[in-house]
């Protein structure tokens, strides 16, 4: 009967077995410890700690697919992710989620209405007559 070694979860200090351990970034842990002291980026798939995990209610991400593919929200602080990212017009860099940029839409809306009026285009025909409306 071959004799198995333990070792000692470097969090807890749980006596572990070959087949109970888990190994992290260097460190020896528990199944506990593994999953109370990192995430798994939903994106990618690979495990961070908790601290360098980016975080919302939504998801969870590393470091490396926030910064290529997600943003934040300026208004709710949400992530969202780049092809999800509204902007006010082609000049701003200020990231909207598609909830605040509508709200944010229905502000101008109110505010600017009485402008969408007061104005006049032509209609361009087949023909290229102009119709004034």
């Amino acid at each position: 009967m071959k004799e198995q070694k333990s070792v000692i979860c470097s969090v807890c200090g749980a006596v572990l077995t070959e087949e109970t351990k888990h190994e992290f970034d260097g460190k020896v842990m528990c199944e506990s410890c593994l999953a109370g002291s990192t995430e798994v980026c939903e994106r990618c798939g690979d495990r961070v700690w908790n601290e360098d995990a980016v975080t919302d209610s939504n998801v969870t991400l590393c470091n490396s697919c926030y910064d290529f593919y997600y943003t934040t929200c300026e208004d709710c602080g949400r992530i969202i992710s780049n092809e999800n990212t509204y902007y006010e017009d082609d000049e701003s860099d200020i990231p909207y989620c598609h909830d605040c940029y509508q709200k944010l839409e229905e502000q101008y809306n109110c505010s600017f209405s009485m402008q969408k009026f007061n104005f006049s285009y032509d209609i361009i025909t087949k023909n290229n007559k102009k119709r004034g409306k």
